[in-house]
């Protein structure tokens, strides 16, 4: 998943799982830094507009479909 593109952010919460799209714009070895298509709320009460740049781990990011 090297490439740039869409995808989206997987969290789980006490109601259950929720999925914000997220544009991947780059790779460190453990993360990607993603640019935030909608509100969001970070485990650690990090709270982020849509547009802000984030790290986030790998294992929360999965692809949307149109993009294989």
């Amino acid at each position: 998943m090297s490439e740039q593109g869409n995808a989206v952010l997987l969290l789980d919460g006490w109601a259950g799982r929720s999925r914000i799209p997220v544009e991947v714009v780059g790779e460190t070895p453990k993360r990607y830094r993603v640019k935030l298509l909608a509100d969001a709320r970070l485990p650690g009460g990090r709270q982020f507009q849509a547009g802000a740049v984030v790290l986030v781990p790998k294992h929360a990011i999965a692809r949307t479909e149109g993009e294989k």
